[in-house]
């Protein structure tokens, strides 16, 4: 039990915690739009957070990845990040994961195959060995 200020009045610590992030969510100002949209999609998949102590950077970070990405990418990586002995407690939790997305369309970038002459050190498509060699041996004539 916990004393409430001055007062006679005792008060479990569970509502004086209540009472504080009442008085935290009537300061903060709503979310845009679309964070509120997000929120509601990942509400709805059981990953219910606080959004409430985002930043106004931060808002403008995920309304970026929101259109970069879209909604659905971004509660799948939240999905992905779940940690049943941890989930996590604040929006912030999932950023990273966020801003590590790879952007649709962005596929990784073929790496050439080694020159597979002993020795060489380049690729198939380039190796100043084997170009040398050419030279060498009359080739380029």
């Amino acid at each position: 039990s916990v004393t409430n200020g001055g007062s006679n009045e005792v008060v479990r610590s569970g509502e004086v915690e209540e009472e504080v992030d009442a008085a935290a969510a009537a300061t903060t100002p709503p979310l845009p739009p679309s964070l509120e949209i997000l929120k509601a999609k990942l509400d709805a998949a059981k990953m219910t957070a606080r959004w409430d102590r985002l930043t106004g950077d931060q808002h403008a970070i995920i309304e970026q990845l929101i259109d970069l990405h879209g909604d659905g990418p971004l509660v799948k990586s939240a999905i992905a990040q779940y940690r049943p002995g941890a989930p996590a407690v604040f929006a912030q939790a999932w950023l990273a994961g966020w801003m590590s997305l790879v952007p649709a369309g962005t596929g990784l970038r073929v790496v050439s195959t080694p020159c597979p002459e002993s020795g060489h050190s380049g690729t198939t498509d380039h190796c100043t060995q084997c170009a040398s060699e050419r030279l060498e041996g009359g080739a380029a004539r």
